[in-house]
């Protein structure tokens, strides 16, 4: 694996860039160690981290197929659940 290193920012934040190359296997092999490495808790905080990036871009990507099939006009959907036109009383 290559690996290059640099110093980026000013002096009052200094921030590491590490850019490798390696193969696929090795890769797979040093995010796998990594991970069993990390205690449960911030293994559970990687999965939230995920979960909530994908959920941003899923919606983002909906946003996105909407504007497309839509081309800025108004749509009206045929197919509507039968009690969408309910109206829902406060009793």
């Amino acid at each position: 694996m290559n690996s290059y290193r640099t110093m980026a920012g000013n002096d009052e934040q200094k921030r590491r860039i590490e850019i490798s190359y390696s193969s696929k296997e090795e890769s797979k092999r040093s995010q796998e160690e990594a991970f069993l490495k990390s205690s449960p808790s911030e293994r559970m905080q990687a999965f939230f981290r995920l979960s909530r990036r994908m959920l941003r871009i899923s919606v983002q990507e909906a946003d996105r197929d909407f504007e497309l099939r839509s081309k800025g006009n108004f749509i009206l959907e045929k197919d509507m659940p039968p009690d969408a036109n309910k109206t829902i009383s406060s009793d």
